[in-house]
C-alpha cells in the first residue's frame, strides 16, 4: 500500500491523505494538534534560498562529489543546510582553528572526570595493551582526566577534523563545504588517534561523559567513526558477531556508554559500518542486534565510491571493496560517499602523534589544509550531515522520525547489480536501505517504521508527497515468520552437531574448505575462494569456530575478514 500525506494542525486523530491508509502489521496514524492558520515550513524555508539547484553546485560544492551523489543541492534549494540544527562527534578532535571553522559553529567540548576502570587505548594482535608513551596509552581505574575537544597533536590526529568538515564546514567559498554547513557541531575528543581500538579495554566511564557531554549540549545525533575494531573480532559471520559482542559483555564498555546516552537523551548514534569489507557491520554499528532497545537511535553507515565512468549517480555508485556490508544491520545501514572525499585537515607539527606522509600531507607544503580520505569513517559524517538537514526540513519530527526519512528515502540499489531484490522496497543484506538520497528525503518519508504522530506547531501545515508504503515492516515480519519456523529443524542440526559423527565429518568439510581457500588465494579471484569458505561455514558449526579461530591468530589471515 502507498499513501501520500498532507498534514497539518487539525483536530485530534485526524489524517489528511489522498487515500485511506491500509496497514498490514500494525496501525500508521498521525497525533495532530490544535486548530489555526497554516504557513507551510517548506514555504518558508524557500523565501530563505536560492531556489535553483544549479546555483548550489559552485567550485565549492564539486570539490567533494559526495554531496552531488546524495543530491545535497536540491535540499539545499528548498532552503535547508541544517541551519538551527546541533549535532555532534566524538573523535580524536577537532582543529577549530582551520579556515572552515572560523564562524564558531563548531564547538570543542572539554570533559573532566575520572575513568571507571583499568584499560588502554591500544590493543596488539593478542588483545594486550600497547604502550605508546609518551602519548596516552594506559590508564587506571579513579585516574583524573581532562581532555578538551579540540585537536591536540601530542595524542590526535587530522581524523576527528575530518570527519567534522564533512559534517559541517563553512560554506565559505574556499576549499570544500560540509553536508549540513549552517549547522551546530559540537566535539569530544577520545584523547587518541584513529588507530585507538574499540574493545573491552575502552573505558566506559569516559565515554558516557563524552558522549553524554556532547548530547547534554544539544546534539541531536553523534557520530563516531573513530578507532580499529580488536584484532580478533571477525564480522564475516553471525557466530563472529556474537562473539565479539561476548567480548564486550564481561563489564560496562564504551558501547554501554553509547547505548546508554542515546537512551537517556533520545539521539541517533551515528557509527561506521568497518572497514575491513567483512559481510557484517561491525560490532558497534550492528549493537541493535543483540540489543533491540537501542535500534530506534541507531543507524550504521557503509561506504560508496565512484565507479569507474566517474559517475556520481546514485545508481552508477559502488560498494567500496573495504566497506563492510550491512549483514544483521540491514534494517539500520544506509551507503554514503566515502571514498576520495576532500576534507579539512590541521597542519603538521614535529613530534606530532601522526605521520604526514600516511596521511597524504607533504609536511613542506601545508598551505592547502586538505586532503583526500577513503573509509566508512568519512561516509558515516555524511549522514550525520544529511540527518541535520532533514531535522531542519522537519522541525516537528522527533529524533527517530528524521533518522527514518534518512533511511525509507534512500536510493535502492540492488544486492546484485542486475539482478532485482525480490523486494524492491525493503533493504537487502549488501546495500541495506541504499544511498543517502536528500532530495527524496524533503518529501517526507519513502515508508513507515511503525506508528507515526507529526505534531505540528499552531498555525503551520507540511505535505509529504513521496508515496509511503510499509514494505520493510512486511519483509521484516516475513523473515521473522520463516526463522521461527525453521528454527526446531536448525535446533536439531546444531545438536547433531555436537557429535562425534559430525566433528569426523567437519574434518573433511575443513580440509576442502582450506584446500579450496589456497586454489583461490594463489589465484585472480580470491574473493570468490574467501566468500564460499565463509558460506561454509555458516552451514557447520565447526567449521566456523575452526575459520574463526585462524583468521583472529594469524595477522596474515586478516584480508580474510
Amino acid at each position: 500500500m502507498h499513501i501520500k500525506a498532507h498534514i497539518h494542525n487539525g483536530a485530534p486523530g485526524r489524517t489528511y491523505r489522498n487515500r485511506p491508509i491500509a496497514t498490514a502489521l500494525r496501525r500508521s496514524t498521525f497525533g495532530l494538534a490544535a486548530l489555526g492558520a497554516s504557513v507551510s515550513h517548506h514555504a518558508l524555508a524557500q523565501s530563505l534560498a536560492t531556489s535553483d539547484p544549479a546555483s548550489w553546485r559552485t567550485p565549492e560544492y564539486q570539490a567533494s562529489w559526495g554531496l552531488e551523489a546524495m543530491h545535497a543541492a536540491d535540499a539545499y534549494a528548498a532552503g535547508y543546510t541544517g541551519l538551527g540544527v546541533t549535532v555532534g562527534v566524538v573523535d580524536s578532535g577537532v582543529y577549530s582553528a582551520h579556515p572552515e571553522f572560523a564562524d564558531g559553529r563548531v564547538k570543542p567540548l572539554t570533559i573532566t572526570g575520572t575513568f571507571g576502570a583499568d584499560g588502554f587505548y591500544f590493543m596488539d594482535k593478542f588483545g594486550r595493551p600497547i604502550d605508546r608513551s609518551p602519548r596516552p596509552s594506559i590508564f587506571s581505574g579513579g585516574q583524573l582526566y581532562s581532555v578538551s575537544g579540540a585537536y591536540n597533536p601530542v595524542y590526535n590526529d587530522p581524523h576527528g577534523t575530518e570527519v567534522t568538515a564533512t559534517i559541517g564546514a563553512s560554506r565559505d567559498g574556499i576549499g570544500m563545504h560540509g553536508v549540513s554547513f549552517n549547522a551546530n557541531v559540537y566535539v569530544a575528543n577520545t584523547q587518541a588517534t584513529d588507530e585507538m581500538t574499540y574493545g573491552f579495554n575502552a573505558d566506559y566511564a569516559y565515554f558516557k561523559n563524552a558522549y553524554g557531554s556532547v548530547a547534554a549540549a544539544g546534539a541531536r545525533a553523534i557520530n563516531t567513526s573513530w578507532g580499529n575494531p580488536p584484532p580478533a573480532d571477525n564480522y564475516n559471520t553471525l557466530e563472529g558477531l556474537r562473539s565479539a559482542y561476548a567480548n564486550l559483555s564481561t563489564k560496562l564498555s564504551y558501547l554501554d556508554a553509547a547505548a546508554d546516552v542515546a537512551k537517556q537523551f533520545d539521539i541517533i548514534q551515528v557509527f561506521a559500518a568497518g572497514n575491513s569489507g567483512a559481510r557484517n557491520s561491525s560490532i558497534r554499528a550492528n549493537a541493535p542486534y543483540f540489543r533491540l532497545d537501542i535500534e530506534k537511535n541507531w543507524v550504521a553507515v557503509g561506504a560508496a565510491a565512484k565507479n569507474v565512468s566517474g559517475s556520481t549517480n546514485p545508481a552508477d555508485l559502488v560498494l567500496a571493496d573495504y566497506s563492510n556490508r550491512a549483514g544483521a544491520a540491514k534494517y539500520w545501514y544506509i551507503v554514503a560517499p566515502g571514498s576520495a572525499i576532500t576534507g579539512a585537515a590541521p597542519p603538521y607539527t614535529s613530534g606530532a602523534a601522526w605521520n604526514a606522509r600516511t596521511w597524504g600531507i607533504d609536511p613542506n607544503q601545508q598551505t592547502a589544509g586538505y586532503r583526500l580520505g577513503d573509509g566508512t569513517s568519512i561516509a558515516a559524517p555524511h549522514a550525520t550531515g544529511a540527518l541535520a538537514v532533514i531535522m531542519q526540513r522537519y522541525p516537528y519530527m522527533t529524533n527517530q522520525q528524521a533518522r527514518d526519512v534518512l533511511l525509507t528515502t534512500a536510493y535502492h540499489r540492488n544486492a546484485v547489480d542486475g539482478v532485482p531484490d525480490a523486494n524492491p522496497n525493503a533493504p537487502n543484506a549488501i546495500w541495506g536501505w541504499g544511498v543517502i538520497d536528500l532530495s527524496k528525503a524533503m518529501k517526507g518519508p519513502g515508508q513507515f517504521l511503525g506508528p507515526v504522530a507529526a505534531n505540528l506547531p499552531t498555525g503551520t501545515s507540511d505535505t509529504w508527497s513521496n508515496d509511503i508504503s510499509e514494505d520493510a515492516l512486511v519483509q521484516r515480519k516475513q523473515e521473522n515468520d520463516a526463522e521461527a519456523a525453521a528454527w526446531p529443524a536448525k535446533k536439531a542440526t546444531q545438536a547433531r552437531l555436537l557429535t562425534v559423527a559430525a566433528a569426523q565429518e567437519a574434518e573433511g568439510i575443513v580440509k576442502s574448505v582450506l584446500n579450496n581457500l589456497a586454489i583461490g588465494l594463489n589465484g585472480s579471484d580470491y574473493k570468490s575462494a574467501v566468500e564460499k569458505a565463509w558460506r561454509a561455514a555458516d552451514e557447520n558449526l565447526i567449521v566456523n569456530a575452526i575459520l574463526i579461530k585462524l583468521t583472529s591468530e594469524n595477522i596474515y589471515w586478516n584480508y580474510l575478514y
